[in-house]
């Protein structure tokens, strides 16, 4: 970012679900941010007159020219609009997953690093207040073993590669590298598995077990971490449980007492919007969930998909 400029120039490609109740009201409250740019299609654009719209990301970054561009469309178009913002040098914010294939993330990784730009992929989770208070307690005492479970009845979203790969990320932030995977799947289409369940053994010689399902009754998100005379539990968004010598210490975390402004703060939105903005603003790589951290996890998750018998792709369109 040129030092001359007072606020980092935003743009946002994608104005879907996530854009709105995320990433939009997390910008529109920094006031060292100005959004310069929107591009989705011109129905959607017509709901959303804020800023410049356009159509076609070359358009918007010949136009606008932004500092950093938040990529918040589906996976299978992120290498085509990364490739064209980091070799412009635009610092470029992914959602999760990094891209549809691990090929092609790898590919966005090589060019963060070729363009020495940073890039971010949005693993929420690594910043929200429950699991950072877990990972400090698990610094301290290490778990030998976790659960890690999560349950979402909508259709509208691959199962694992858009929802549990949260909890796959999440596994590797509190016990590192994975050395071995096994998985089981049921499914009637293998593009829209109704539950997965996975034994991870880590390099570290810790044990997690990964639980998805999308015929449930209620979305759930909880992680249970035993090991060395310690329970850490977490009730997303809010609850984080630690029992030790009989005693458990139950945290309701308000927003008072977390430091988020709006409850979706409590997955860690805004945090990592700042982290990603600190960085664009500073031209140097994110220090969470860089491009190269983001292709870990999903590599992982390729190993899982195959353990289970499920394709690794999402469904090609017809």
């Amino acid at each position: 970012m040129p030092a001359d400029r007072a606020a980092l120039r935003v743009a946002v490609i994608g104005l879907g679900t996530i854009a709105r109740i995320a990433h939009l009201p997390t910008l529109h409250e920094l006031d060292d941010v100005e959004i310069v740019g929107l591009c989705d299609t011109p129905e959607v654009l017509a709901r959303h007159r804020f800023a410049p719209g356009f159509d076609d990301v070359e358009k918007l970054l010949e136009a606008v020219e932004p500092d950093a561009a938040f990529v918040l469309t589906p996976a299978d178009t992120h290498l085509d609009l990364a490739s064209k913002l980091i070799t412009r040098g635009v610092a470029t914010f992914c959602e999760k997953p990094l891209a549809s294939t691990v090929e092609e993330a790898r590919r966005i990784a090589q060019l963060a690093e070729l363009h020495h730009v940073p890039v971010m992929v949005g693993f929420n989770r690594r910043f929200a207040p429950t699991y950072l208070k877990a990972k400090a307690a698990l610094d301290t005492t290490p778990a030998t073993i976790g659960i890690f479970q999560k349950t979402r009845r909508d259709r509208y979203y691959r199962a694992s590669l858009d929802n549990l790969i949260h909890m796959i990320d999440l596994a590797r932030f509190f016990f590192g590298e994975c050395a071995h995977v096994t998985a089981e799947a049921t499914f009637d289409d293998p593009y829209w598995e109704e539950n997965l369940s996975a034994t991870l053994r880590f390099d570290s010689g810790q044990l997690a077990t990964i639980i998805g399902n999308r015929s449930c009754g209620i979305w759930t998100e909880r992680v249970d971490l035993h090991g060395n005379g310690q329970t850490i539990t977490v009730n997303a968004p809010s609850e984080i449980r630690i029992a030790a010598d009989d005693t458990e210490r139950v945290e309701q975390l308000s927003p008072a007492a977390s430091g988020f402004d709006h409850p979706i703060d409590a997955l860690g939105f805004a945090a990592q919007t700042r982290h990603f903005l600190a960085a664009a603003r500073a031209g140097h790589d994110v220090t969470q969930n860089n491009a190269r951290n983001g292709l870990a996890t999903q590599e992982l998750m390729d190993r899982i998909l195959t353990a289970a018998g499920l394709p690794t792709h999402d469904q090609p369109t017809a």
